[in-house]
């Protein structure tokens, strides 16, 4: 069972993303119940209004363990009452499902002004997509990702950091972790130039010329995948990444054989970018010399010109480095 990617994501929104009429199956007294609902579905769930005094409800209240079958797809799941439809918190997806289900919402079946009126989330937990031939067996729990160019661990144990703590390194987007499983630079440096384009899509700054494939190229790497992480926070400030102090069991994990080559896959799916030194503003890169810079003074790199990181700054950035002998 693979974990849900962006290829298995496309096709359910573009088959559930929007007005659907599912089977939805719920259990009591040892037996299976099941009725057709229309469903909307958004990131790894789907959404039924329904009433909270429904069958469906009153055996969901006992046993939330659900099944769907909607277009060549099924899944298993959990349900649970996000409670009254018109409630502040349920603004957001209320909204949603109004423009969803805009063909049939104000027909008169369904009274919003009764506090029984809800949402019910069904969150997915593992299913099956048949499409054009091809079989995908769809784990949707949601996971965090570590990069690391060391195979074959079971367990992913914090390490001192250069925040000044023992951190284990997550993110939630594995092409983001993946960026981590080689090191550019040594501890306590770091040299990850990426951020994020409007679609999402994950943009390498090439500070200097052809540093991606001088960096990945020829490169191997592992990225390891872990659903039960408990206690994350964010030090780092970067939306996508987190950490733990604690170790974590790692439930699977994946060989890429040459980041490089994989990394330029994921560009022709549009999921990735890399941004030329041309493309990149001066302001972006004088921030970016300015952060060199004030490592090579903070650990006084200039005496030390053997240094990994001082060999790194005389290769790739000699302005940096030669502009402190003045």
């Amino acid at each position: 069972m693979k974990n849900l990617n962006p290829e298995v994501e496309k096709i359910i929104v573009e088959r559930f993303g929007k007005d659907s009429v599912i089977a939805l199956a719920t259990m009591e007294n040892g037996l299976p119940h099941v009725r057709y609902v229309n469903g909307y579905y958004e990131d790894r769930a789907f959404y039924v209004i329904t009433h909270a005094l429904s069958t469906k409800m009153q055996q969901i209240e006992k046993n939330p363990n659900v099944a769907i079958a909607g277009e060549w797809f099924t899944a298993h799941g959990t349900g649970s009452s996000l409670g009254y439809f018109g409630k502040a918190e349920n603004a957001a997806m209320a909204e949603k499902l109004r423009k969803v289900f805009a063909e049939w919402i104000d027909n008169g079946h369904t009274d919003f002004s009764d506090i029984n009126t809800c949402i019910l989330c069904i969150t997915l937990t593992d299913g099956v997509l048949l499409s054009h031939g091809t079989r995908y067996d769809v784990d949707f729990r949601s996971f965090l990702y570590h990069g690391s160019p060391v195979g074959g661990l079971t367990e992913l144990k914090p390490f001192l950091s250069e925040h000044g703590r023992p951190y284990l390194y997550f993110a939630d987007n594995p092409l983001v972790a993946l960026l981590y499983a080689v090191k550019p630079v040594p501890k306590p440096f770091s040299f990850y130039p990426y951020g994020f384009a409007k679609d999402g899509a994950v943009v390498y700054s090439e500070y200097y010329e052809n540093a991606f494939a001088d960096i990945y190229k020829g490169k191997r790497g592992f990225l390891y995948a872990c659903h039960d992480v408990q206690g994350t926070e964010q030090p780092t400030q970067i939306n996508c990444a987190y950490t733990c102090t604690e170790p974590v069991k790692v439930d699977t994990v994946s060989e890429i054989p040459d980041l490089y080559a994989f990394f330029k896959e994921q560009e022709k799916a549009g999921r990735f970018r890399v941004k030329s030194r041309q493309e990149i503003s001066e302001k972006e890169i004088n921030m970016a010399v300015s952060a060199l810079r004030e490592d090579m003074l903070q650990y006084n790199l200039k005496e030390q010109p053997k240094h990994a990181m001082s060999i790194f700054l005389q290769s790739h950035f000699p302005e940096v480095w030669e502009e402190k002998e003045k």
